[in-house]
């Protein structure tokens, strides 16, 4: 009599990113103490059969009529298309080799990644336009249309104090710190391209930045635009 396995009898895991994970609650009911042994995890995605071990303690053993939780965590191929895989556990115990059934199940990703070709810019004379580029990853697994950046509210970098801690004697040593302000004026974006990018793909795309009359001499203003889910930085000087 092989071991139960608690729920549905199929072990599902969920993954997203680079890692997938899951659980099985194993019941010994056999008549007697149950030694597990070694654990496999296999799984089919595509034509390909990707197989790894699943990690043990040494004493990975289950008592006549108690349960035991196998935690399942596994590293996976990042871009991995969204859907269902099918996979299996296979356990080598002291009464014999068992399969169960398991389900992966792979989340949509939608997610880039944003490196700004320049983010400070200095003796800026508003108003202004700016061109600039910024490369976009796609580290998700699915496409990812670019088709705008929103505006963003402009902020001024001010200076405040910051404790870094007390020295020999006491003496207290502060060092200034760079805290947002909001102000009233927003920058706006035009993008030279709207590509989609396709999964562990990337684009170089051309900015056009508006930056508004009303932002005045000496000043260090910062932005903070948004392509898709990821924020990247502007500073202007000026």
């Amino acid at each position: 009599m092989p071991l139960k396995v608690a729920g549905t009898g199929t072990i599902l895991l969920v993954g997203g990113g680079e890692t997938a994970q899951g659980e099985v609650w194993l019941e010994n009911d056999t008549g007697g103490d149950v030694k597990i042994d070694r654990a496999d995890l296999s799984i089919q995605v595509g034509a390909v059969e990707q197989h790894g071990s699943i990690p043990l303690p040494a004493d990975e053993g289950i008592k006549h009529n108690s349960y035991r939780r196998l935690s399942i965590s596994l590293g996976m191929e990042p871009f991995t298309a969204p859907g269902e895989y099918v996979a299996r556990v296979d356990l080598t115990t002291s009464i014999g080799a068992q399969s169960i059934p398991a389900l992966l199940v792979v989340i949509a990703n939608a997610q880039v990644a944003v490196i700004a070709e320049q983010p400070v810019f200095t003796q800026v004379v508003p108003p202004t336009t700016i061109a600039t580029a910024v490369v976009v990853r796609n580290v998700g697994n699915v496409p990812v249309h670019i088709d705008a950046v929103p505006d963003e509210p402009l902020f001024d970098v001010v200076a405040g104090q910051r404790l870094l801690g007390i020295g020999a004697g006491g003496v207290v040593q502060v060092q200034p710190a760079s805290s947002l302000v909001a102000t009233a004026h927003e920058l706006s974006f035009t993008l030279g391209a709207t590509p989609t990018i396709a999964p562990g793909g990337w684009a170089k795309i051309g900015i056009d930045i508006a930056v508004p009359a009303g932002v005045g001499t000496g000043a260090h203003v910062r932005a903070l635009p948004r392509i898709a889910n990821d924020r990247f930085s502007i500073d202007l000087v000026t």
